[in-house]
């Protein structure tokens, strides 16, 4: 990672909850839980028996952009020792964590406050080792989870029968809003599967974890349906067919999967949320990158790199088309 240069990737974040609920909240609601939670010390996660720690570091909300950035970092003290090299004497440092200190590496995200569809958020994620895009999301949806122990009514919606209380007031049901995020395909993920060669193609779906039979330790948890491509496929125009198929099914099934053999003959497969075209396959998500970037960035950062954040912003800018 150099300090002059970073990748940036494009991404979508989802508003998702748990329940029957059919309304979800705008993203500015959940991220006065997050500021809560790092206002009070109490926006981390420890993983590993306690040797890696997730946490916000800082949190800035611009009404003006209709933006929000975070600074998200990993302390983990599993990693080795760090060493310098000098470049004129040849002679190696050694920089020895004490025993409660971990390596230590951020990452930039900075949001759209403004839905570009249905409970979905364009996103713009700084590359960094360590602090993906999945450690991110289990991050933000454990402070949910607690937010939703210590107070199940943050988030609710009227009973859809109308019922009401004693009261007389109408009655409202709890639910727990989640997140997901999910990358853009790039274009070199279009052209691969253009001129690679396509395996199959699937269709999942999620299924309530029931019995399987008479084995007590089997249970029901996807249904997967799989689709044979005949290889006289027409090379272009492969993707917006794929993607008609998986739009066309999105009612019926909840995520999508592509097995391929790319030009240089390696098999991949990639896989999708339905409802966005979302993947999780870094290798394959959109990005550009940000070079000479001044004063250098470092590994981490206890606060948000104004300059950093003031680039990725006019990304997001830029991608929302203003």
């Amino acid at each position: 990672m150099h300090a002059t240069e970073r990748r940036v990737l494009f991404f979508d974040l989802v508003i998702k909850k748990l329940g029957k609920s059919t309304h979800v909240p705008p993203l500015a609601d959940l991220l006065s839980v997050w500021q809560e939670h790092k206002d009070a010390d109490k926006a981390f996660h420890y993983r590993q028996r306690g040797d890696v720690l997730y946490q916000i570091n800082d949190m800035h909300i611009d009404e003006d952009s209709a933006s929000a950035t975070m600074l998200i970092s990993v302390i983990d003290r599993r990693m080795a020792d760090v060493a310098y090299g000098d470049l004129d004497t040849r002679k190696t440092k050694i920089l020895k964590k004490a025993d409660r200190e971990g390596n230590n590496h951020s990452a930039h995200m900075v949001m759209s406050l403004k839905p570009h569809k249905a409970d979905t958020y364009l996103c713009m994620l700084e590359s960094v080792s360590r602090v993906g895009a999945a450690h991110i999301q289990y991050l933000l949806n454990h402070l949910m989870r607690n937010e939703y122990k210590v107070k199940e009514s943050r988030f609710s919606f009227p009973h859809p029968g109308g019922v009401r209380e004693r009261n007389g007031q109408p009655k409202r049901i709890n639910f727990l809003p989640l997140i997901r995020l999910g990358g853009h395909p790039s274009p070199s993920l279009i052209k691969d599967i253009e001129n690679g060669r396509i395996r199959h193609v699937s269709l999942i779906e999620g299924r309530e974890k029931t019995p399987f039979g008479d084995d007590p330790y089997l249970v029901e948890e996807t249904y997967q349906l799989t689709l044979g491509v005949k290889q006289d496929i027409p090379a272009e125009g492969r993707w917006e067919r794929l993607k008609g198929v998986f739009a066309s099914h999105r009612g019926d099934y909840t995520e999508g999967r592509i097995s391929f053999v790319d030009p240089h003959n390696s098999p991949k497969t990639v896989e999708f949320d339905l409802d966005n075209m979302n993947l999780d396959a870094v290798q394959y998500i959109k990005y550009t990158i940000l070079s000479d970037i001044n004063p250098p960035l470092a590994y981490a950062s206890e606060r948000i790199v104004p300059h950093m954040e003031e680039r990725m912003l006019s990304i997001l800018i830029g991608e929302r088309g203003e």
